[in-house]
């Protein structure tokens, strides 16, 4: 039974708190992984982070300029995020990264 509520808008300290400690005390019980055959956030959402780069590499002609401003920055955070997802799943599994 699910037992709780939407946070405060604006979110208040106390509340993040208590959010950010159950997620640490989650994450506690859930690393190593128990389920063995689950995959990992890089094998399940492989090509989730390779949008930014795409729509840079290949704009689309109608995109205008104030919209492609952006994009190399957007790209460079989309590669920042992805190995960060990497290298969280190689320190939980104990594995070296690839």
């Amino acid at each position: 039974m699910w037992r709780g509520r939407t946070l405060s808008w604006p979110w208040q300290t106390d509340e993040l708190r208590r959010v950010f400690s159950a997620l640490s005390r989650f994450q506690t019980l859930v690393t190593p992984c128990p389920i063995p055959a689950l995959p990992t956030v890089v094998e399940r959402h492989q090509g989730t982070f390779d949008g930014w780069r795409l729509l840079r590499d290949d704009p689309p002609t109608e995109l205008d300029p104030w919209s492609r401003r952006p994009l190399n920055r957007l790209a460079e955070r989309e590669v920042v995020a992805q190995l960060q997802c990497h290298f969280a799943a190689s320190r939980r599994s104990g594995a070296a990264l690839d």
